[in-house]
């Protein structure tokens, strides 16, 4: 039976960073458990890259604290791994007065959050910005960037690895459980020790946390975000990433422009259930997930929820209608037709509920002896991963 200090389940951007923070820490004993054949497999690898600048987040929240300095640590992350890193932006548009509440509020929420260099643009300014984008005004945010998530998680693990962290690939948890003062962790071929365990499991972080009786009152609800991208002889059509004005009661940010750090242009996502926690495609069904989700409370007071059917009802419109995914895409930036797309990869939004089915917004993080579970780090969670990790070493090892 393998013995470490620190045993993290799970080599996505949050396990990844962890793993490199405890070391720096001085930690010489850790190691991480991956239940595929490497890291970033699932959401670290298929999100949009975005390096959110920091006007989303609630503040006082734990992604609104991490954001920032996430966005400039990432970034500087990049530059000295010399990984792919385009610093382009992003540009929020409102098209009519409502939506101009919507940016104020942002606007509010971002320099309360300290973002740097923000200011709204009336409808002349977005030109200046966005030629192609039509508004009657815009937040721009020149902080907001693009990198690869799949670029950093893989950084991160090979200097954790040079760091003396060990990787156990093909690793599924199964079992956990306390033997004396140590855990004991149970893989589908193997068992491990442990001192302290640090869950960072993403899609399944709510199944391994309720193996020790954590999170009970939660539960991760898959939603698979879908995206086109433009040809590439179009792909110059944007300059940075283009969002609509959001609407505040979901944690959607609705379908909006982004580049990436390969030169593509894309168009996503939308917002859907997804029939299994791994079910990129919408014909891929998960039967035992979708059984286990549809019977939990969570799932159907969620679902009670009139406004939230009439939000489904528009996303899975939008699903099964590339013309209304384009439509959507064109009250932003005009000009394009449907034969101008094609499908791209993909995601899966872990999003959090409660019993009450309400979605949680922030992250959410719960200790149970020595053991810490990350069981909400959605977007921006990738922004954030770097000082959130540093919290993560500090909470468990306190």
């Amino acid at each position: 039976m393998k013995e470490f200090e620190i045993l993290i389940i799970g080599a996505g951007v949050i396990g990844t960073a962890s793993a490199r923070a405890f070391t720096k820490r001085g930690v010489s004993s850790v190691a991480i458990l991956e239940k595929e054949n490497g890291p970033a497999v699932h959401t670290s690898g298929r999100n949009s890259g975005v390096v959110h600048s920091g006007i989303n987040p609630k503040p006082g929240g734990l992604k609104a604290r991490f954001c920032v300095e996430g966005n400039r640590r990432l970034k500087e992350f990049c530059l000295e791994k010399r990984l792919p890193l385009q610093e382009c932006g992003t540009v929020v548009v409102a098209s009519n007065n409502d939506e101009m509440a919507v940016l104020e509020e942002l606007l509010r929420r971002g320099n309360e959050n300290g973002v740097p260099h923000l200011k709204i643009v009336d409808e002349a300014g977005l030109k200046l910005l966005e030629p192609q984008a039509i508004g009657k005004a815009a937040l721009h945010a020149p902080s907001g960037a693009i990198a690869s998530g799949r670029e950093v998680t893989k950084a991160l693990a090979a200097e954790a690895k040079e760091r003396g962290v060990s990787f156990f690939f093909g690793q599924k948890v199964v079992g956990i459980e306390t033997v004396g003062e140590k855990i004991q962790v149970t893989t589908s071929t193997e068992k491990f020790l442990c001192s302290k365990l640090l869950n960072c499991s993403g899609l399944q972080a709510d199944q391994v946390a309720h193996l020790m009786g954590v999170g009970m009152d939660y539960r991760l609800i898959p939603f698979r975000g879908e995206y086109f991208r433009i040809r590439s002889e179009k792909a110059g059509l944007v300059r940075s990433m283009v969002y609509p004005a959001p609407d505040l009661r979901y944690p959607f940010l609705g379908v909006h422009w982004t580049k990436t750090v390969e030169g593509d242009l894309k168009i996503g996502p939308n917002a859907i259930i997804a029939l299994g926690r791994e079910s990129y495609s919408r014909w891929a069904v998960g039967l035992v997930d979708t059984l286990d989700m549809v019977f939990s409370p969570h799932f159907r007071n969620m679902v009670k929820s009139r406004e939230f059917r009439a939000v489904a009802r528009q996303q899975i419109a939008v699903s099964f209608s590339r013309r209304r995914f384009v439509e959507d895409a064109k009250k932003l930036v005009p000009g394009v037709e449907v034969s101008d797309f094609e499908p791209w990869k993909s995601g899966i939004r872990a999003q959090l509920v409660n019993k009450e089915g309400k979605m949680v917004d922030d992250i959410v993080v719960e200790k149970k002896g020595t053991t810490l579970h990350v069981l909400n780090a959605v977007s921006p969670g990738f922004t954030c991963s770097l000082p959130f990790a540093d919290h993560l070493v500090e909470q468990l090892m306190s």
